[in-house]
């Protein structure tokens, strides 16, 4: 009878049990995050009695978290791509739209640019025509400037969005280690199981970070984890959260670098993480920004250097050098860590050699070293060197380790301007008397056609539609991206909530079937009684 009575209050109490877990999975149904639960339960140990062994009920043994490792870990991974090429894309197309001629207008105005100049050939002593090549030089610089000016803000934007990224980061590291330290906390003191919901919490915190910077995590005792970039850089520790920040890059004072703060310290990062969010704005910095903010630079500085060229024959002494475009020094930047007092200098010496690239140019002690960045081509010498047309002299006392940055064309497109010149000027006919007689306008009309960029193997007009080419092409392939990328998260996530995710009509189903187990459980504890009640009145006659 007592047997009988224990074992249906133990069936009793495992069904209320599997009741409220259902319940809980109903109440949760649309909580971000959350992974069903289920309650598991498994028999007593049996009691031996004459010819064998007589079960004794059930128990409870844990309330287990249905989810699968594999498939958060891929999700998480498809997160991170997918921010990062959505950042990466949504940047790109803003270039893309800003390199629209009804935007940009740059081609057009070089069209009426050349077409003035032609104009003005052809009524050598009309200032009307010559007024109007002012006129349409002073447009086409603006749209220079227009451009460089909208790219330049969205270098500021990224550093912007860089910092915000980062004190996300470091807002979610820190919510991660909490958590970390109560869900150690609690397993330890809980040998059946560590607290479920609190697992939840914590996947969606990584599921979240994950959409800023790509990461790793590593299993520990107690159910607590360890939280690392991909570049090994630790961001969740037994001991803490990493606090990260951002430092002016000390070659490029424009531009942000990631650092690691350790109290008041700022240390840079050298090999900066990538993926997310924070991976697709560096990338897009890196690989878009800066390339088409040099080769906007790089058109204004050769058209400048070669309509400059034509027009200084006026004044064959060079006794006024008249200038008709002006485009601003080569300034050279100093490391903010550099020790020697030495200064650099850089001269354009041919305008059809220089490239859009970048260079760096590095003392060891020695010599210098001048590196092209697009590609890592290196030079050497004791200071006086040459490399793409461009002419780089070093003076001065000179430390181990001190660098330049040297950006030749990325403030050409900024600072292009009109000089302030004669409008009869542009009829002054270049050539001598045994020589055919051109007027200045023509000449430098005639630069339109000329193959003036990439070492003479492209024409103005062909080098603006290679960039806006390149721009374009780069802008559909991660959109492309970007759509394969978000078919992939969707999958993966249609996989996870397979899994984890609740299902009201399956947890409807479970909810009958434990009541009914419930119900049971009452009637044998009812009819327990009952058969007690008999026993004794049977016995209270006797």
């Amino acid at each position: 009878m007592a047997n009988a009575l224990n074992t249906s209050l133990l069936g009793l109490k495992a069904a209320e049990r599997s009741i409220a877990t259902t319940s809980h999975n109903i109440s949760n149904a649309n909580t971000e995050g959350y992974a069903r639960q289920r309650t598991v339960n498994a028999s007593t140990a049996a009691q031996r009695f004459g010819p064998g062994y007589m079960g004794t009920g059930v128990r409870t043994t844990s309330i287990q978290r249905i989810h699968d490792q594999i498939v958060e870990t891929r999700l998480m991974s498809a997160t991170t791509e997918l921010n990062r090429i959505g950042s990466l894309s949504q940047m790109a197309d803003r270039v893309n739209t800003l390199f629209s001629e009804e935007i940009s207008g740059l081609n057009t105005a070089q069209i009426d640019f050349f077409n003035a100049l032609e104009d003005a050939a052809n009524n050598p002593h009309n200032t009307a025509p010559a007024e109007r090549v002012i006129a349409a030089g002073n447009t086409m610089t603006s749209r220079f400037n227009f451009l460089d000016s909208q790219l330049d803000s969205m270098q500021k934007e990224i550093n912007s969005n860089f910092k915000e990224t980062i004190t996300e980061i470091n807002n979610l590291t820190k919510r991660i280690f909490n958590i970390n330290q109560e869900i150690s906390a609690k397993a330890s003191t809980n040998a059946s199981g560590p607290p479920n919901d609190l697992l939840d919490q914590r996947d969606l915190l990584l599921q979240q970070l994950s959409q800023h910077v790509s990461i790793n995590k590593l299993s520990r005792d107690n159910f607590g984890i360890d939280v690392a970039m991909e570049n090994g850089l630790p961001l969740v520790t037994l001991a803490g959260a990493t606090e990260l920040s951002t430092v002016i890059n000390t070659d490029d004072p424009e531009k942000l670098s990631l650092a690691l703060q350790t109290g008041s310290i700022m240390r840079p990062i050298a090999d900066p993480p990538g993926g997310g969010i924070l991976g697709g704005l560096m990338e897009f910095n890196n690989e878009m920004l800066d390339p088409v903010r040099n080769e906007i630079g790089r058109m204004a500085a050769v058209l400048s250097s070669n309509v400059n060229a034509v027009y200084e024959q006026i004044d064959p002494a060079n006794t006024g050098t008249p200038q008709f475009f002006s485009t601003g020094a080569i300034t050279p930047l100093a490391n903010s860590t550099n020790q020697g007092t030495a200064t650099l200098s850089v001269n354009l010496v041919d305008s059809q050699a220089i490239t859009a690239s970048n260079y760096q140019m590095t003392f060891d002690g020695t010599e210098y070293t001048l590196t092209r960045l697009s590609d890592n081509t290196q030079i050497s010498g004791t200071g006086n060197l040459l490399m793409d047309g461009l002419k780089f002299t070093a003076t001065g006392a000179a430390v181990a380790g001190d660098s330049f940055l040297i950006k030749p064309v990325a403030k050409a497109a900024a600072a292009i301007s009109m000089m302030p010149i004669d409008p009869l000027s542009l009829g002054t006919t270049l050539g001598t008397a045994t020589e055919l007689s051109i007027p200045v306008a023509q000449t430098i009309a005639d630069l339109r056609q000329q193959r003036i960029f990439e070492n003479g193997s492209a024409t103005l007009t062909e080098q603006y539609a290679t960039i806006v080419t390149q721009v374009g092409s780069a802008t559909r392939t991660a959109e492309i991206q970007l759509q394969s990328m978000q078919s992939i998260v969707e999958e993966t996530q249609v996989r996870h909530d397979e899994v984890s995710a609740v299902s009201l009509d399956e947890e409807a189903a479970n909810l009958i079937k434990y009541q009914q187990a419930y119900e049971a459980s009452a009637r044998v504890i009812a009819v327990a009684g009952t058969l007690f009640d008999t026993l004794m009145g049977t016995l209270n006659r006797i």
